[in-house]
């Protein structure tokens, strides 16, 4: 590892080093976005949702199929349909603000992990602990499987764990900079219009972390701090709370309230999804989770030790305190949905990385000079993992994957095809399909609606003789399903109009 390029000990390397990382991470995010279809999931109806803003003109209430939508954060919907309208409607321009917002992520990962006690550092070399530090928070981040998953996705939660960043990274510049009172302020403000009520946590998160964060215990008692809190607050309750009552206005069960929806559950239900949820979240993000976890035994059970030594500070503490106060409602109130650990794993990532830093540490102190084998060692692990971002981007460049679409997405197709065999305005019927995420991808790709599917062949019948002219959607299968059912002595006649795959568009005479 001493042989490989961009040596910790040249300073000039240091910023190309990040560099490399940084557009080898985009790079690996961004792929494929332009060529991957929307799936069969709520991706789709936020595509559509993003779609809709651009054509009602509505940027205040969500629409999906010209019906008002009350559950669905709008940040990251303004967004989408923002790049919708530069870049057109399609895959990569939904896709896009959302691989944005993880890259940005990265970068705010960057810049808390290479903190200090008492401060950014202010030295002008390049090759530091903190900012081997801060490098190796980012590497972490990115290659972590659970975050890597969802990180191109239309969820929400992919911008949610960028604000909730910038917000903790605006607490940890407290009280001596001006702009962490900036980034605290938007990033709760924002946090609340693109993940919901989640970024509230930030608030019990900021209060448990002054437990041992001597440096920041005065900060509720200053008038400009809570000043600017409570206009952030305004900022996104002033939109939540209205959104709720217009809605359904209940808050159990409302998405816009997770986790706190969740926490009206038995004491039983909540520890097995607590205990459920603890389990994927380790699973899911190995190897990782390791020194995490072990990181979070360390600053628990061994803290006075560790404060003796220099191993733990008060920003272990802090980290460790808003991590805990979101994942436990998160947890709880998951129930299964994996994307909502989004926002825990940036922190994750920095403890992470502390605790690697550890480990190094304790390897070299039987050597005269540690601090230097120290530096060097991580600088030396954070040239290997960005050299196998960068060979893993490289390896992408060189597969023979086309710059468009590579297979076939059956529901475009139908979408498509739909758009030019019936007329503006004709809603297609639906034999069997799920009607939200199927007709939202033909909304998409097709501006086609579908009517609320039929699941037993009678009721298509029915609809036929009703409105003899109606272009159904169904899968061959329930087409030879209803042509069965029909018999041979009906006066019926079975057009397929298009195929696609196991998909087809047809006609009853």
């Amino acid at each position: 590892m001493a042989e490989l390029p961009f040596m910790a000990g040249e300073q000039g390397r240091g910023p190309l080093l990040v560099f490399l990382f940084f557009v080898s991470a985009t790079v690996i995010t961004v792929w494929g976005t332009w060529e991957g279809t929307l799936p069969q999931t709520e991706e789709a109806v936020r595509a559509e949702v993003a779609r809709e803003i651009l054509v009602t003109g509505d940027w205040w209430t969500m629409h999906f199929d010209g019906a008002p939508l009350y559950d669905l954060p709008p940040l990251s919907m303004w967004c989408t349909a923002v790049f919708l309208k530069l870049f057109g409607t399609n895959e990569f321009s939904a896709h896009l603000p959302f691989v944005i917002f993880s890259v940005l992520t990265f970068y705010i990962i960057f810049l808390a992990g290479e903190l200090k006690p008492g401060g950014r550092s202010v030295s002008c070399e390049w090759i530091t602990q903190p900012r081997a530090l801060g490098l190796l928070s980012a590497i972490i981040l990115a290659a972590s499987p659970l975050f890597g998953k969802y990180a191109p996705d239309l969820t929400p939660h992919v911008p949610f764990a960028f604000f909730i960043s910038m917000a903790i990274y605006g607490w940890l510049l407290l009280p001596e900079s001006r702009a962490g009172l900036a980034l605290w302020a938007v990033g709760i403000a924002c946090g609340i219009l693109s993940g919901g009520a989640g970024a509230l946590l930030l608030i019990p998160g900021s209060f448990l972390s002054l437990v041992s964060d001597r440096q920041r215990r005065n900060l509720w008692k200053s008038p400009q701090f809570l000043a600017v809190t409570v206009c952030a607050l305004a900022a996104g309750v002033a939109w939540l709370v209205p959104a709720t009552l217009r809605g359904s206005g209940e808050f159990a069960g409302n998405q816009l309230w997770t986790p706190f929806s969740g926490m009206g559950r038995s004491f039983g239900a909540a520890v097995s999804s607590f205990i459920v949820a603890l389990w994927e979240l380790f699973v899911r993000n190995l190897p990782w989770s390791i020194p995490t976890v072990i990181a979070v035994v360390r600053i628990l059970f061994f803290r006075k030790s560790g404060k003796r030594n220099g191993d733990i500070t008060d920003l272990d503490d802090t980290l460790l305190a808003f991590s805990v106060v979101i994942l436990v409602p998160m947890a709880i109130g998951s129930a299964g949905e994996r994307s909502l650990f989004l926002p825990l794993l940036p922190l994750a990532a920095i403890i992470a990385a502390r605790e690697v830093a550890r480990w190094i540490a304790a390897v070299s102190k039987k050597t005269e000079k540690e601090p230097e084998v120290v530096l060097h060692r991580l600088w030396t692990l954070n040239q290997t993992l960005t050299a196998v971002f960068c060979l893993f981007m490289l390896l992408l460049f060189a597969t023979p994957l086309r710059f468009h679409r590579t297979t076939v997405d059956p529901i475009k197709d139908i979408a498509l095809m739909a758009a030019q065999l019936t007329p503006e305005g004709t809603r297609l019927g639906n034999f069997g399909q799920p009607r939200r995420f199927q007709a939202a991808r033909l909304l998409f790709y097709g501006n086609r609606s579908l009517r609320t599917p039929h699941v037993q062949p009678e009721a298509v019948l029915e609809e036929i003789g009703r409105e003899p002219n109606t272009v159904f959607l169904a899968t061959a299968e329930q087409l030879e399903e209803l042509r069965e059912f029909a018999g041979d002595g009906a006066a019926y006649r079975f057009n397929v109009l298009y195929r696609s795959r196991e998909l087809v568009l047809f006609k009853v005479e």
